[in-house]
This record gives C-alpha cells, sequence and structure tokens, in this order.
C-alpha cells in the first residue's frame, strides 16, 4: 500500500526551515542543501515542490506576510477607531523576538529585491495592502472625531509608514537602544499628535496642520 504524503505539511516544513536557516545564517547563506538539510529532506524532495531558491525564498516571505495579516486581523477584531489603529501599528512593530525575526527577514529581502521583479511584485502588494488597512483605520478614526489634523488620510498613513520602518530598522541595527520600550513612547507621541486638541472655548479643533515635521522626524534615542 503506497505511503500518503501530506505535500502542504511538506512545504510548510520547507518553509519553516527557511526561516530558520535565514535567521541563523543570513539570507545569501540560505541554499538550497541547507535549508533540505534543516527540513529533513533531500535536495530532490525541495526540487519537487519548489523551482529553484528563488521560488523557496519568495513562497516564504509571502507565507510571512500571511501570518501578519493574519495576526492584524486577530488583534483588531472588535476594537474601533484609534484603539484598533494602534493595535495594528503595535503588531506591525518589532516588540518581540518574532516579529524582530520577521523585520530582519523582511529587509533582507529588499536587497535581493532589487533584482528580482518577483520579489519586488511581492513587496508592493504586501505594501499596497499594508496602506490600505491603515488608510480604513485612519478614515474610521477620523469618522469617529478621534483623529483631528489638516493632515489628509494619506499623509497620515505615511508618517505611520515611516516610523514602523524607521523604527524597525533601527531595532535591526541597535536593539539595546531602540527597545520596544523606547517603540510605544514614538507611537505615543505619533498618535497624540493627530489627537483633537480643545480650543479656548473648550471645542475640539485639528492638533496639526500640514506643515513641519510629524513625531516620527523625533529622534528615538
Amino acid at each position: 500500500m503506497p505511503k500518503f504524503v501530506d505535500h502542504e505539511q511538506r512545504r510548510q516544513e520547507v518553509l519553516a526551515a527557511t526561516y530558520r536557516v535565514i535567521e541563523r545564517v543570513g539570507l545569501e547563506e540560505a541554499t538550497t542543501r541547507r535549508i533540505a538539510e534543516e527540513a529533513g529532506y533531500s535536495n530532490g524532495v525541495l526540487a519537487h515542490y519548489f523551482a529553484d531558491k528563488d521560488d523557496i525564498l519568495v513562497s516564504a516571505l509571502e507565507q510571512a506576510h500571511a501570518h501578519v495579516r493574519a495576526r492584524f486581523n486577530r488583534v483588531s477584531e472588535g476594537r474601533i477607531g484609534v484603539d484598533a489603529l494602534r493595535a495594528v501599528i503595535e503588531e506591525a512593530l518589532p516588540l518581540d523576538a518574532e516579529r524582530l525575526l520577521e523585520a530582519r527577514i523582511e529587509f533582507s529581502f529588499l536587497g535581493r529585491a532589487l533584482n528580482s521583479p518577483r520579489l519586488r511584485q511581492v513587496h508592493g502588494d504586501d505594501l499596497t495592502h499594508f496602506r490600505g488597512r491603515l488608510t480604513g483605520l485612519v478614515s474610521d478614526a477620523r469618522a469617529g472625531q478621534e483623529i483631528a489634523t489638516h493632515l489628509t488620510d494619506e499623509d497620515v498613513v505615511g508618517e505611520i509608514l515611516v516610523l514602523v520602518d524607521g523604527l524597525s530598522i533601527q531595532a535591526l541595527l541597535a536593539p539595546d537602544r531602540i527597545t520596544p520600550k523606547v517603540q510605544l513612547r514614538m507611537l505615543d507621541l505619533l498618535l497624540a499628535a493627530l489627537k483633537p486638541l480643545p480650543d479656548k472655548r473648550g471645542r475640539a479643533r485639528p492638533s496639526r496642520t500640514g506643515a513641519g515635521p510629524g513625531p516620527v522626524a523625533i529622534a528615538a534615542g
């Protein structure tokens, strides 16, 4: 009787092994041989599921993005306004070992993506998805009068993306300085700058004009 093989499970095992190899030796040294050894399979088995190393890496990156999106859904469920927006931004920041590894993998892929249209497409699709999610959350928070700024929703989302990418890179390079506490403080500054401020009569007014740098320009250290 032929042995049943769960092909999807094998693919997942290879991708999990890919993450471990990248964490240990870096992206460029993550050869198919090393990935196969880590997964406990032969190169021939890998060739059955993936065309080449780039195919493995693209699949691993797509899976990482899918995991992050699932977490976005989970942390924002039942939340509204700025509460939901903050939850999603926090989930995108490298506040623990898992998310720090995700940031390392994500930025490692950027250099390789310069010469890989397929990887650029994967990165572009993920950025479009994240930007769209943030835009919806910012719009909802503004509709609930939790955000009051002359900046457009697009500009607010732009500041959030700069914050997330900037803190992620700094946390990778200087984790002892750009701690989770520092990251959350910078997030607090950004969100506080978007809240409506009372005028002299106690009525809410926009907290910022569109001019000048926002809190993301403040040095985190």
